[in-house]
């Protein structure tokens, strides 16, 4: 381990740095700088991780994203934040529960005065790209600070296929920066609704007989209005239209990995794949996502290679909001304050962290709270406070409420989601993006409003 860290320049630090510290302003030096890894981090929109073949899928949906983390330290219970991409890569990018951001519904922005990951990693040295394919994760909604090169081409909405240009414009600005160390975030919008099947990743096909209404390319509000007529094989067809979309999108982000191993970038490099959120395919009552905080929604694939550590599997609960000071960490840089995240990575002892609480979200028509400690997860319905106990290892797909027969269980972890609110401090004027007519259809063709 220290062998490691000494190679790429770094101090070996424990978790004490988290203490809160002020970004400072004293530059890295040429050495440093360049003895640093790239990092590179993918969002998959929309990505269950139960669909993913390293997770158990029975589809063959992700080759090249299952090579990956075998190659790499793989989460099991990694949880995003939110059940909706705005607050979600939100605390990705600050270390930020979205409630202590102010973002609640479709128009709320990032502060211009938060400090995100791509801004300390400038800071240090790095040079910063992203290529975005959403909206919420657009420069409108405040996603472009601290990058250099900010490219939103594939912003098109629900109808467009853009996997495949996301990856050449993520591959072109690896291919301008060959020798600098870069930070680059890729973002893939395709498993998102509508989903399109691919003939190349048709996953066996239309079984011969389903004769029911789904269909390739369906926009949300079409499937939402057959929702009380919906059937488990209705539900089948979606679920294996959109496992072809995780196929094109696992091809694409192989060609990006690629790349980087045919240049000799990938195993150098801190790459971290995950997503933002999940899907909903009636499990709980609901199709599509924000809704809610069940599994389906909250419970995300992460796999993080690490430059010269082996490869691992992790089942202590972690969280998105740990992925910034797990950067720093990595990195030697101290972590800014106001950072609520944990890092992820000890540089005495590995990959590897005691259980600890991991908390989600959401104000979306409804505000619902959610705790995961150990092998158990609550969720809180603020208005009313009722409660909802699950032992996920068990009943991984949430089926069983214990809340009646664990009380004290019930009401520990209660305290414990009662207790975290209190700490987070939402700001007095929460940013909001005007939103335009043809936004607003775009939108609604999402299943946003």
């Amino acid at each position: 381990m220290n062998r490691v860290f000494q190679q790429w320049g770094l101090c070996a630090l424990g978790l004490t740095i988290l203490s809160a510290c002020q970004p400072v302003d004293e530059p890295a030096t040429d050495a440093a700088v360049a003895s640093r890894p790239d990092i590179i981090l993918i969002v998959i929109d929309t990505l269950r991780q139960d669909h993913l073949g390293i997770y158990g899928h029975t589809r063959d949906t992700s080759p090249h994203i299952d090579d990956l983390a075998r190659r790499s330290v793989l989460y099991t219970r990694a949880f995003s934040q939110a059940p909706w991409t705005t607050p979600s890569i939100a605390a990705l990018l600050t270390s930020r529960y979205p409630t202590s951001l102010g973002i609640t519904k479709n128009s709320s922005a990032l502060q211009e005065e938060l400090w995100l990951l791509p801004e300390e990693l400038a800071r240090a040295g790095y040079t910063t790209g992203a290529v975005v394919s959403h909206t919420f994760c657009s420069a409108e909604w405040g996603f472009g600070q601290g990058f250099e090169y900010f490219d939103e081409t594939n912003v098109l909405g629900h109808a467009a296929v853009t996997s495949a240009s996301v990856t050449d414009r993520a591959i072109e600005f690896l291919e301008t920066h060959p020798r600098e160390p870069v930070f680059l975030f890729v973002h893939y919008f395709d498993p998102h609704v509508s989903y399109v099947e691919h003939e190349e990743h048709r996953l066996g096909g239309t079984p011969p007989e389903y004769t029911g209404w789904v269909r390739s390319g369906m926009v949300f509000r079409e499937i939402r209005q057959r929702r009380d007529e919906i059937t488990a094989a209705d539900i089948q067809e979606l679920s294996r239209i959109y496992d072809s979309e995780i196929r094109h999108t696992d091809a694409q982000v192989g060609r990006l990995l690629e790349y980087l191993d045919d240049a000799g970038r990938l195993d150098p490099s801190l790459v971290i794949l995950t997503s933002d959120h999940g899907e909903g395919f009636m499990e709980h009552g609901y199709f599509g996502h924000a809704k809610h905080l069940h599994n389906s929604l909250v419970q995300v694939p992460l796999v993080i290679h690490y430059p010269g550590i082996s490869p691992e599997v992790v089942d202590d609960p972690v969280g998105l909001v740990d992925i910034y000071p797990t950067v720093t960490t990595a990195l030697g840089l101290p972590t800014p304050e106001g950072v609520q995240g944990t890092p992820l990575l000890d540089t005495a002892t590995g990959p590897l962290r005691a259980p600890e609480a991991v908390f989600s979200e959401t104000d979306r028509f409804r505000s619902w709270r959610s705790v995961v400690l150990g092998d158990h997860k609550l969720i809180l319905d603020v208005k009313t406070g009722q409660v909802s106990l699950y032992d996920i290892e068990n009943d991984p797909g949430e089926k069983h409420d214990l809340s009646a027969s664990q009380p004290e269980r019930a009401e520990a972890l209660r305290q414990r989601i009662e207790d975290w609110d209190h700490l987070l401090q939402a700001p007095t004027s929460p940013l909001e993006v005007e939103i335009d007519p043809e936004e607003r259809r775009r939108l609604e063709q999402l299943g946003y409003l």
